[in-house]
């Protein structure tokens, strides 16, 4: 039987038996919470640190747009002297001096910006160089990124028009855009000012002509205007009326109202150089001012030169050079090669006999041939057939530099005289038609004072794959894997360019593809717009023109004559321009950007 001492004595143990459960749990507690202190705290540093890499991730992006504003100030590119930014540089047009590199610290952080100019720029016409930024902040975060920065070419553009005399006229069903349009929208000031004749867009919206849009690019850059002065036509012509509605302006541009920018800076176009001359004889390009001086030891003698190293076995080292005008080039691909480029040249001699030069250039083999048939007097004076064959290691650069027309150039009427009778006027005919081969990179190229006739399609080898309709299906659909991997591109350089009434056969040219780059310092247009048949164009690659010109006419949305075009993009030529075709002077792209563990 328990007694009321027994009862009391394990009321006591139970009671001291809680002390250390006690104990025990406050420990437990107290070990817990430090740990839970320490992960918060650990957690709180973490997020500090990504705080402080985060910034200074952003300071270095800062400093390569720092960058990218200097680039656009120089009034040339930097060389490799230039980018060196010696004490006295002034920046952004501020008078604030840089030193080499740039430099900047605030509130214990720092940021150094170093520009490596590339080893390739020697001579070349688009520069590139690469742009390290490193920023650390005051808590010594440290990040560097790094960008791969090109000159822009004039490649990037479907369409540039520096003037354009009455205004650019535009319309629904007659006009399709399929990359970047740009309007300086320029006057004949001097400087000139974006003040010429508005650009004007005849839109249809479904109901008085149907909405099929102008600019089909989605880019942000599908419609720049360097002025403010877009006229808007509703279905006719002088119908001004702007779209209200974001779906109204995706009848003009499938991107909608956010395609289209006005007021954008203007973008100068090229002035006359040398470059092409320069590389077509294998000769560094100078920088400029003195790239406008023609290079020395030029060929006075008809027909084609292949600058060469000379000797036995000589490998070219330049491009073509063609003295004297051409009558007829023809592009195409050796039958059995699709890499293998032949450019047939025909000439006349000061007799007018003809004189014809065919370059083979031959990739798998890695030479260049040059056959010359022409008429030689034989030894009893008697002219004869003559051929010759020359030789050369290696393939030439892609330069084609005429130093006269390719393509006879028209001639005005004149009326009778009392010492000369009435002449009739001579269309232009003859010029340059045919294929490029796969991989190979041509540039058509003249000086400003003289031309080049289109006289038939030019196109790749490997072409861009249309869909059963006929469009051509965008450059990164599956289906055109082949294009881009194998299509060689062209580049046409001159004062001006035009597409003639009549081929070789001379039958009216009413369908026709031209697959190139085209730059005209002048303008490039179709003869006799106004009064040949309507026919079709398609510009896969790039129109640029100092002066606009005009290819067909129409009233309202309806083609009356000519040529109506649709200019699709090249999307390989913003990257991968023709050789030596002109850029942009004071523009750049950034082809690449990665950040890295250290600066060069």
């Amino acid at each position: 039987m328990e007694t009321e001492k027994t009862i009391q004595t394990r009321r006591r143990a139970r009671r001291g038996a809680a002390l250390p459960t006690a104990l025990a749990l406050l420990l437990f507690m107290a070990i817990f919470g430090a740990a839970l202190l320490n992960l918060v705290s650990g957690s709180l540093k973490m997020a500090q640190r990504s705080d402080d890499t985060t910034e200074a991730l952003n300071m270095a992006d800062g400093g390569i747009d720092l960058a990218m504003s200097w680039f656009s100030q120089q009034a040339t590119p930097p060389d490799g002297a230039a980018v060196q930014f010696p004490a006295g540089n002034r920046f952004f047009g501020t008078t604030g001096i840089l030193p080499h590199p740039f430099s900047a610290t605030d509130d214990g952080s720092s940021l150094t910006v170093r520009i490596t100019w590339d080893v390739t720029n020697t001579g070349a016409v688009q520069k590139h160089y690469l742009v390290d930024s490193t920023a650390t902040t005051a808590s010594g975060a440290t990040v560097t990124v790094r960008a791969y920065v090109q000159q822009s070419s004039f490649g990037k553009y479907a369409v540039f028009l520096d003037n354009t005399p009455g205004g650019a006229y535009w319309g629904s069903g007659l006009n399709v855009f399929d990359g970047p349009v740009h309007s300086n929208n320029s006057d004949s000031g001097n400087p000139p000012t974006a003040n010429g004749p508005a650009n004007n867009i005849v839109w249809g919206d479904g109901t008085g002509a149907p909405p099929r849009p102008v600019f089909t690019y989605q880019g942000n850059d599908a419609f720049t205007v360097s002025g403010s002065s877009v006229n808007w036509m509703r279905n006719n012509y002088g119908n001004l009326s702007a779209p209200r509605s974001e779906a109204e302006w995706r009848m003009i541009a499938t991107g909608g109202s956010g395609s289209i920018q006005t007021g954008v800076p203007m973008i100068a176009m090229p002035s006359a150089s040398a470059a092409r001359q320069y590389a077509a004889m294998g000769q560094p390009v100078p920088a400029p001012p003195n790239d406008t001086i023609p290079p020395s030891g030029l060929p006075a003698t008809l027909g084609v030169t292949v600058p060469n190293s000379g000797g036995r076995n000589a490998s070219a080292t330049g491009g073509l050079y063609i003295h004297g005008d051409v009558q007829q080039m023809t592009l195409s691909v050796d039958p059995a090669s699709s890499t293998t480029q032949i450019i047939k040249v025909n000439q006349t001699d000061a007799a007018n006999n003809p004189y014809t030069t065919t370059i083979t250039l031959n990739a798998s083999n890695n030479s260049t041939s040059v056959q010359v048939d022409s008429l030689a007097p034989d030894e009893d004076g008697n002219l004869k057939p003559s051929t010759t064959v020359t030789n050369y290691t290696g393939v030439t650069n892609g330069v084609v530099y005429c130093d006269g027309n390719v393509g006879s150039q028209a001639v005005a009427a004149t009326a009778a005289t009392a010492t000369a009778p009435a002449t009739a006027a001579v269309p232009a005919n003859g010029g340059v038609f045919g294929v490029v081969a796969d991989g190979r990179a041509l540039t058509l190229a003249t000086d400003t004072s003289h031309n080049v006739n289109i006289n038939g399609s030019l196109t790749y080898k490997t072409p861009r794959q249309a869909d059963a309709s006929g469009n051509l299906l965008p450059e990164s659909d599956i289906a055109n894997a082949g294009f881009r991997a194998n299509a060689g591109t062209l580049g046409i350089v001159s004062n001006n360019v035009q597409v003639v009434d009549k081929d070789t056969s001379g039958n009216w040219i009413q369908n026709i593809e031209v697959d190139a780059a085209v730059m005209a310092f002048g303008t490039y247009d179709a003869a006799d717009y106004a009064s040949r048949p309507v026919g079709k164009m398609l510009n896969m690659g790039t129109y640029i023109v100092k002066t606009r010109g005009l290819f067909s006419t129409g009233s309202g949305l309806n083609v009356r004559s000519g040529l109506p075009c649709s200019r699709l993009y090249d999307n390989r030529l913003a990257d991968h321009p023709p050789p030596y075709f002109p850029t942009t002077s004071s523009h750049y792209d950034i082809l690449s950007w990665q950040r890295v563990t250290s600066p060069l």
